[in-house]
């Protein structure tokens, strides 16, 4: 299939199966959608809301291409946290629930932007309390592994997302970029994650994602795209 036909089936509202969406992002992650050619689809992938087939075989395509780490030696699961929104509003509560869990000797690890989108971003909270990004997924070990809490920037965890991620300061956008930010994974399963989401489609849709996939997650509702605000 082409790519022109490719913009035309999504243009005329077919759905894309599993497989089908599986390759197309293992092509968008790689590099191999020309720029043109990117842009058009993901404008189309934006104005529709994604079937769970759809989602399924996007995470798929993306759980390779997310670097892996290993859950630290201690009695409890680490905790997954995304950060990727930008709290306007309301307070950003992500760091204090991040450090609470960790005080009670819970490894958390946060990855997400380092700077938020006409917000407060969780990284800048860190930052103020002395808390640094990790430079690789290496180093965020180590800090689990002693006791520390960890915060991991998405170029360090997966490359190809944030370069999605990027795209948006281009093409505006970028909700599906953002929900795919959320379910990167890179203990493989072996962590609970906390996963927000957006709206009542969204819910349903990562609920019954999550629940297909069988991931242990904690699904949050939110409203400025972290997991965890004071509503």
């Amino acid at each position: 299939m082409t790519w022109a036909h490719l913009i035309d089936e999504l243009a005329a509202g077919q759905p894309l199966s599993e497989s089908e969406a599986e390759r197309l992002f293992a092509a968008v992650f790689d590099g191999g959608v020309p720029d043109l050619e990117l842009g058009g689809l993901l404008a189309l992938l934006e104005q529709r809301q994604m079937s769970q087939q759809e989602l399924v075989g996007v995470l798929a395509a993306l759980s390779t291409r997310v670097f892996q780490i290993a859950a630290p030696n201690t009695q409890w699961r680490p905790v997954l946290m995304p950060s990727y929104g930008a709290v306007r509003e309301q307070p950003n509560l992500l760091p204090l629930l991040a450090l609470s869990l960790q005080r009670l000797g819970i490894p958390v690890l946060v990855h997400g932007m380092l700077s938020g989108e006409r917000g407060v971003a969780a990284a800048y909270i860190f930052r103020e309390m002395g808390i640094m990004p990790s430079a690789s997924l290496a180093q965020a070990q180590h800090e689990l592994q002693a006791g520390n809490l960890a915060f991991v920037p998405t170029g360090a965890l997966a490359p190809a997302l944030a370069d999605l991620l990027a795209l948006r300061v281009r093409l505006g956008g970028g909700a599906l970029a953002r929900v795919l930010a959320r379910l990167a994974d890179p203990f493989g399963g072996a962590a609970l994650q906390l996963i927000p989401a957006a709206h009542g489609h969204e819910r349903t849709v990562l609920q019954s994602l999550l629940c297909d996939v069988e991931k242990s997650a904690l699904l949050f509702e939110t409203r400025d795209g972290e997991p965890v605000v004071d509503a």
